[in-house]
């Protein structure tokens, strides 16, 4: 297979594997702080993705979080904000590298509040909204950007519970909607339809 083919074949698997970082859940992500703590998370993590036709996508991700804890209609809650970082690269079966691109991501604009916030049991349920506007760096003529050119936007709802001393049980289910990228690297439209996803 010639390696514009292959890499052809491989850009319809990019984009939607791109998706996956939306649904990653940290360790400890709804546990809440007391009202009036700031907080700043540094989160890294490494990725590779078989696609078909033996290629391979790896992906390196650096996010910073900040985040303010508060109150709203008496419930614990917080605000936050994520810049990422990615660089990425497509491997073809050869072993070549066709390409690689290394930039800020799409900002992430959230909120947080918990319905339950049983410090007692141990018990809490967050729900998370967010939006992700397209600020991240972008070029159509690229198989790998960064950023997505399109809105999106989350509905994420957290479970957390202390089942023994070091042992929890969390629990996330999100729902996500994605706006159309009129410029994709196909020439085409990209749309996508609403997501669900489960992680524990």
């Amino acid at each position: 297979m010639s390696k514009s083919l292959s890499a052809a074949i491989a850009v319809l698997f990019v984009a939607p594997l791109a998706q996956a970082a939306i649904n990653d859940v940290y360790p400890a992500d709804y546990y809440p702080l007391d009202p009036g703590t700031q907080l700043f998370t540094l989160y890294s993590a490494d990725r590779d993705v078989q696609l078909p036709h033996n290629n391979t996508l790896h992906m390196q991700t650096l996010a910073v979080r900040g985040s303010y804890m508060t109150e709203l209609w008496g419930k614990t809650a917080n605000v936050m904000v994520v810049l990422p970082w990615v660089k990425s690269s497509l491997e073809l079966a050869n072993g070549v590298e066709y390409q690689q691109n290394s930039a800020i991501a799409d900002l992430r604009l959230g909120a947080t509040i918990w319905p339950i916030n049983d410090k007692i049991a141990e018990r809490y349920l967050g729900l998370t909204a967010t939006i992700i506007p397209p600020t991240g760096s972008y070029d159509k003529h690229r198989v790998l950007n960064a950023g997505e050119n399109r809105w999106r936007a989350l509905l994420t709802l957290g479970w957390q519970q202390t089942l023994a001393p070091k042992w929890v049980f969390e629990l996330s289910q999100e729902l996500a909607w994605y706006g159309d990228n009129t410029h994709h690297s196909s020439g085409l439209r990209y749309q996508q339809a609403a997501t669900y996803a489960a992680t524990s």
